[in-house]
């Protein structure tokens, strides 16, 4: 199974946190964003599932949040694979 390497590469995304009343996002919420692919980029189920599962832990460490958060991946394989 792929594993996330924890580096979050340069992005060329506007940062709007300034334009709103909101105040900003924990950094390990705005870390994972980071982090996604671009867009259109090629990812690997295994690398979102390995994203998602990072999520899941980073949202109930950030916002104390009780209980599990659990993610199931399931592949769906077309006839003949």
């Amino acid at each position: 199974m792929a594993r996330h390497t924890g580096k979050v590469k340069n992005s060329t995304r506007c940062d709007i946190s300034g334009l709103s009343n909101h105040p900003p996002r924990h950094p390990l919420i705005e870390g994972l964003f980071q982090s996604l692919p671009a867009n259109g980029e090629e990812w690997t189920l295994e690398d979102a599932a390995d994203w998602l599962h990072a999520a899941a832990y980073n949202l109930r460490f950030a916002y104390k949040l009780k209980g599990k958060i659990k993610i199931e991946i399931e592949v769906e394989r077309q006839p003949g694979e």
